[in-house]
């Protein structure tokens, strides 16, 4: 496998294959090589400066299954692309793109989901922030959910508000983080004025309800 060099215009050998590794390689991305090897029914790495060769996706057994990098199955990868931290591939034989992603960002938005619910005690009893721990980690994931918004148009390039289908958090779900804020400022001013001792006792777990309440227009 070779690179070209489009400063010098130089080509570089980066890896050699064989029967052993593989016949057939496709594909290449910035940073780290990634080819799909159609006999061994996989997707593999080439960390450049290393010079070694990893699977990156594919239990080497054919399939179309989806899954993780160990258990999703290909049955003839012959192109591959990529797109940021994405790698998209080609997979002939079944008609079919397939995109290997990081898990980093599904971790990062469950840590962020975990987050809200632990700032109002939904999880361990001795667990308990102060109003302005809440407000700070409430403005933490306001600003993670506007960030999401701006990667996300600016891959998209749509211009509208996001919602669901965009692959992006609700309207409604960001208006209720505003809101949640807003109303918890209020509460630590009336706090703050009336008898700022309580602020050291007040538990945010009364603020929360188990109680829904279902309308319908008749």
């Amino acid at each position: 496998m070779r690179f070209l060099e489009m400063v010098q215009l130089i080509v570089k050998k980066v890896h050699g294959i064989s029967p052993v590794t593989t016949t057939d390689e496709h594909g290449i991305t910035s940073f780290r090589i990634y080819f799909s090897d159609v006999d061994d029914k996989t997707v593999k790495e080439i960390n450049v400066e290393t010079k070694v060769v990893k699977r990156l996706a594919g239990t080497g057994r054919a399939g179309s299954e989806d899954g993780c990098q160990t258990t999703a199955q290909f049955q003839q990868p012959t192109s591959v692309c990529s797109e940021k931290k994405n790698v998209f591939v080609c997979d002939n034989a079944v008609g079919q793109v397939k995109m290997i992603t990081p898990s980093s960002s599904l971790l990062k938005y469950l840590e962020i989901l975990h987050k809200l619910l632990s700032t109002f005690g939904f999880t361990k009893d001795k667990q308990n922030f102060s109003i302005d721990d809440a407000i700070s980690r409430l403005a933490d994931i306001d600003d993670f959910l506007c960030l999401c918004d701006i990667e996300i148009k600016t891959i998209t390039s749509e211009k509208h508000a996001l919602q669901g289908p965009d692959g992006a958090n609700s309207m409604q779900t960001k208006h209720d983080i505003s809101q949640l804020i807003t109303a918890l400022k209020s509460l630590r001013y009336v706090v703050n004025e009336t008898e700022p001792l309580f602020k050291a006792k007040f538990s945010l777990k009364s603020t929360s309800t188990t109680i829904v309440e279902n309308f319908s227009l008749r």
